[in-house]
């Protein structure tokens, strides 16, 4: 983002949050940028009990496995768990190990007890699935606060993830009440829990509160919005182009227009190297846009990251191997790896995701120098593009990072090729091309 976080904490402080825990995202400038504008100043301190940065220079001693608060004379343990797959998901550098999180949260449990602490609540950016599996886990969690996986759990909303709180036994057998309140400050969660004088949960009940206009606003944090937005405003208001339709997010399980249109700009931003063809994640394209006037500021909507152009070459055995993972999850709406799903430039494919991880793509064309599609050869050697993020093996690209030959990961900012292109290939229309067939299956929900 054009602030790097600094609006991020100022709200956080305002709010006097107790405590948080690093989502992957925090990491996507880098862990100096996270540490220099977000954390400097921070107040809550920021917990990650599965995170070793002891050998990153900006990270280290900047981070704590837990803390603890003291409510109504009783002494609470706060810990954190960061995402597991940052390294794959982000760009937290080599320094910074993100450790599976069992291990820790025993740890961190046992340390806190031994402090007086007998109610433990985890703040995880995890995901809902595996929030279920730590809580199935690891004795001595009562509550677990999570994220990752923007779950709404809900108990009237009729297509809620799951119930609030979602309950599971621990080990032990005891209740751990996990909650999640979808995503972007929506909702607010509430949970009320009594606890019995050996810290197990025994009464509890809450809901996710609807952030909506009749809620009542507070003029200085809206004061401190309106500057933020002054400062960004000259900036963001440049305009860059025009859509002539609606164009949405919805990328991550289909062809989508935005994503052509990113996927087209990475490619010809690097024809000259020779480029036939370029890819992008779905997952990239963060936003949707109105059909009308579309502004810098729209545009980084779409696409937030600091990432560069990345050139290579793969033989065609390899992009093979990476189409297959871009729809190796394709059928799984609730998985967070569906944000790996490729749209693409310079490359047409079909898919049938009934079948066999690894055996799902059924048709893959890739164009020529004379601009005609022919099936991509497995014993050819194709000059590709995409971003650094997934030429370093991001969304478990690992045959990315360990295939990719002739590799140049300094090329223009993704979002300024994109801007480019939107300026000079208005209007951008919501036509699908047939770039990516989805075969014998509707789109999920």
């Amino acid at each position: 983002t054009l602030l790097k976080g600094r609006p991020e904490r100022d709200c956080m402080n305002f709010l006097r949050y107790n405590a948080a825990t690093l989502g992957n995202h925090e990491f996507d400038d880098g862990p100096k940028v996270l540490a220099d504008t977000f954390l400097d100043g921070l107040v809550p301190p920021m917990l990650a009990a599965n995170v070793d940065a002891s050998a990153d220079p900006a990270l280290k001693d900047r981070l704590k496995p837990w803390t603890i608060l003291t409510v109504g004379g009783r002494k609470i343990g706060l810990v954190g768990i960061a995402n597991e797959d940052t390294a794959a998901l982000s760009n937290p550098g080599p320094d910074i190990v993100f450790h599976k999180a069992e291990e820790p949260l025993r740890q961190a449990v046992k340390e806190l007890a031994s402090r007086g602490a007998d109610i433990v609540i985890a703040i995880t950016h995890v995901g809902l699935e595996r929030d279920k599996e730590l809580a199935a886990a690891v004795d001595g969690i009562d509550v677990i606060v999570g994220g990752h996986s923007h779950s709404l759990l809900s108990n009237t909303d009729p297509n809620a993830a799951g119930p609030y709180p979602v309950v599971v036994r621990s080990p032990s057998g005891a209740p751990v009440l996990i909650v999640q309140a979808e995503a972007w400050g929506k909702y607010l969660g509430e949970l009320g829990v009594d606890f019995d004088a050996k810290g197990v949960a025994k009464a509890w009940a809450g809901a996710p509160l609807l952030m909506d206009a009749s809620r009542p606003k507070n003029k200085a944090l809206l004061e401190m919005v309106r500057s933020w937005q002054g400062e960004m405003n000259p900036y963001l208001d440049q305009p860059r182009g025009k859509a002539s339709a609606d164009l949405s997010a919805e990328c991550r399980f289909g062809e989508c227009a935005l994503g052509d249109a990113l996927a087209d700009a990475v490619r010809l931003s690097a024809k000259a190297q020779g480029v036939r063809a370029a890819f992008v994640n779905g997952g990239a394209i963060r936003s949707g846009l109105r059909a009308g006037d579309v502004s810098l500021g729209d545009l980084l909507t779409v696409y937030p990251f600091a990432d560069n152009v990345a050139t290579f070459e793969l033989s065609g055995k390899d992009l093979l191997a990476v189409l297959e993972h871009g729809v190796s999850m394709a059928s799984d709406p609730g998985g967070s790896g569906t944000g790996r799903f490729l749209q693409v430039s310079g490359i047409r494919y079909s898919f049938d995701p009934r079948k066999p991880e690894g055996r799902r793509i059924i048709t893959a064309d890739i164009m020529g120098t004379d601009g005609g599609f022919a099936p991509v050869d497995p014993e050819k050697t194709y000059p590709l593009a995409t971003t650094g993020y997934l030429l370093k093996g991001g969304d478990g690209y690992a045959v990315l990072k360990e295939r990719a030959k002739r590799v140049y990961a300094f090329g223009m900012p993704v979002s300024d090729v994109f801007n480019d292109f939107f300026a000079t290939h208005s209007p951008v229309s919501g036509r699908l091309e047939g770039r990516i067939v989805r075969l014998g299956d509707a789109l999920p929900k």
